[in-house]
């Protein structure tokens, strides 16, 4: 179960994107706003994890300092300012304890990420890993050379807080309504569906368009019905061995 709390002046929260697929639109407006809000409306001290999975745990110099400045001009651009990756590394207790060693060197342990089904389920298990990650990093602390700051409140560091916003073109992470790109992906592909429809009716011929999901079809079933396909097949209610008769 996902952990959220209210955010205080002066508090640090970081930002982090992953994903095995490929570029989620509306990221970086996404990135923004979370930046932005965080400076604006709660004072805190925002901070940016660059490259994913990956760059928390390699730690250093991909986890920075954020402010208004670096968010600024972002909102026409694709992919994700931070990068990106699938989150491999994160999946093993030692990855996950450097992850949280990194965390904890900087002073946080609250995290706001963005990702696909994948992020959400290395999302889940850092923030339930952080206790056991905990007592191994105090029990061996000269080698994570914590600063002083955070070993003299080590309390407040008890919990790992964590907000997850759910960003799939293909609107396929469970229990969410609607997820960051999946719009914009629809009009993608009604555009592309658009262009070969005149090519169909003037050479009298028929179609078959493949679209991105894996086990979702909400994108394939909205695109099917915005376009007026004559078949639908999607994983949710897959055809009988028969349909082509």
């Amino acid at each position: 179960q996902m952990v959220t709390a209210k955010i205080k002046p002066h508090q640090r929260v970081a930002i982090i994107s992953s994903g095995e697929g490929g570029d989620t639109p509306g990221v970086n407006a996404a990135i923004r706003a979370v930046v932005r809000c965080l400076i604006a409306n709660g004072k805190a001290e925002a901070f940016a994890i660059l490259d994913g999975f990956t760059g928390l745990i390699q730690g250093g110099n991909k986890i920075v300092s954020v402010d208004r400045k670096f968010v600024s001009g972002i909102l026409e651009k694709g992919g994700t300012v931070l990068g990106s990756d699938s989150g491999k590394d994160i999946e093993s207790q030692a990855g996950k304890i450097k992850a949280c060693a990194n965390l904890l060197k900087e002073g946080i342990h609250r995290i706001v990420i963005l990702g696909d089904e994948l992020c959400l389920q290395h999302a889940h298990d850092l923030q339930s890993s952080w206790p056991s990650c905990l007592a191994e990093i105090l029990k061996d602390e000269k080698n994570y050379e914590l600063p002083e700051g955070v070993k003299a409140k080590i309390d407040e560091f008890s919990q790992l807080y964590v907000v997850f916003l759910p960003a799939s073109p293909e609107n396929g992470i469970l229990g969410t309504e609607y997820n960051i790109g999946a719009d914009t992906a629809l009009h993608r592909v009604l555009e592309s569906v658009d262009a070969i429809v005149s090519t169909a009716s003037s050479h009298q011929r028929s179609f078959v368009i493949e679209i991105l999901g894996r086990h979702s079809g909400w994108l394939t079933l909205n695109a099917g019905l915005a376009s007026g396909a004559d078949y639908v097949i999607i994983p949710e209610n897959p055809p009988p061995l028969d349909w082509e008769a």
